[in-house]
């Protein structure tokens, strides 16, 4: 995907696993942020990504 949008960056991962079934290939998305950011997430998010 190249060099992209910050906002877009991050979308595009959330957008492809939201698609994703159980029965889904892996996916790798390889893109850059054209400026840098800072991504925030609510307490208690990272427990639920262990799962």
């Amino acid at each position: 995907m190249g060099v992209v949008r910050p906002l877009r960056s991050q979308s595009i991962y959330h957008g492809i696993a939201a698609a994703m079934t159980p029965g889904s290939d892996p996916a790798l998305i390889l893109c850059r942020s054209s400026k840098s950011f800072l991504s925030l997430r609510r307490s208690g998010a990272q427990a639920q990504d262990i799962n």
